[in-house]
């Protein structure tokens, strides 16, 4: 009797490829993240103490996250921060990045050195994570305390050369804080700048050559092609940086949930990471129904 051999159509090939890809982060998460957050659920509902013999559980409904709004006094105002931050943030970001890597995509000598630059903070917050991780913990605070050393050092040499100049403190001030906030958002913004300028990179040469041809000017070509054709890259990035900003780990809240923790306040840190979680999960969900309305797929 012969068997028959199973032939799959190229749709079927191209699922079980996808399947193949992504099995090894099903797995991880299988392994790895799926019992942390069922823990996490239910520290969350509960009463965690520490005994002899381990933790002891004693479910108590919503509680933790009722006292969150009622008894803690920081919680509502360390949200609050953060929400305000991220609203300025995110568009400043955004927008940078967009002139950034438009600037970068230009013909220019040195072109290769600048995208390095600009993609650097990537690599050192990288590498910062990554001694966490392995637990090379005493490294990673050198590295911190460096770069806090050399940003002092800055600091203090552009106050020195302001003061030569006559300047006030209080101008002195504004102009330091000015500069810090710029370096902030060019730090942050690494990851958004090369994903826009491969998508400046993705779109058809012929669009140009037609435009020029129809004597379009490079304002009215920004509007009408560029910005359209990278909808879908700035609603990624949006959804990224909105994301990156709630859960950095200079965020207050995020300091506050980690301080809970290693305190043993393990109910309250998880009331807090899921109701911190669920306001994200919103805002992000808000954006997209909005923002993904106006988004446009080239089909080629």
């Amino acid at each position: 009797m012969k068997r028959k051999s199973i032939r799959l159509s190229a749709e079927n090939k191209k699922s079980l490829a996808g399947f193949l890809f992504i099995l090894p982060w099903l797995l991880g998460v299988a392994t790895f993240f799926i019992r942390p957050l069922i823990s996490s659920i239910t520290y969350s509902l509960s009463d965690v103490g520490l005994t002899q013999n381990g933790l002891s559980i004693t479910p108590v409904g919503f509680e933790n996250y009722i006292a969150l709004f009622r008894s803690d006094p920081d919680f509502v105002r360390m949200f609050t921060e953060t929400l305000g931050s991220m609203l300025y943030r995110v568009p400043l970001i955004i927008i940078l990045g967009i002139f950034i890597a438009i600037l970068l995509n230009q013909n220019f000598r040195g072109r290769l050195f600048f995208r390095v630059v600009f993609f650097l903070p990537v690599i050192v917050a990288s590498g910062y994570m990554f001694n966490i991780i392995t637990g090379d913990a005493a490294h990673a605070i050198m590295q911190a305390d460096t770069a806090q050393q050399s940003s002092l050092f800055t600091t203090g040499a552009m106050r020195e050369m302001l003061l030569q100049f006559g300047i006030s403190e209080t101008i002195q001030d504004t102009l330091l804080g000015w500069a810090s906030s710029i370096f902030n958002l060019l730090w942050c913004s690494g990851v958004q700048i090369l994903l826009f300028l491969a998508g400046l990179q993705s779109i058809p040469g012929y669009l140009r050559e037609v435009a020029d041809m129809e004597g379009i000017t490079s304002w009215q070509y920004f509007w009408k092609i560029t910005f359209p054709m990278l909808s879908p890259i700035i609603l990624l990035n949006t959804v990224y940086t909105i994301v990156d900003g709630f859960t950095d780990a200079s965020n207050v809240l995020m300091e506050r949930i980690y301080d809970l923790s290693t305190g043993m306040e393990f109910s309250t840190a998880a009331a807090m990471s899921w109701t911190y979680f669920l306001a994200v999960l919103l805002i992000v969900g808000i954006v997209y129904l909005i923002a993904g309305r106006k988004v446009f797929y080239m089909n080629y």
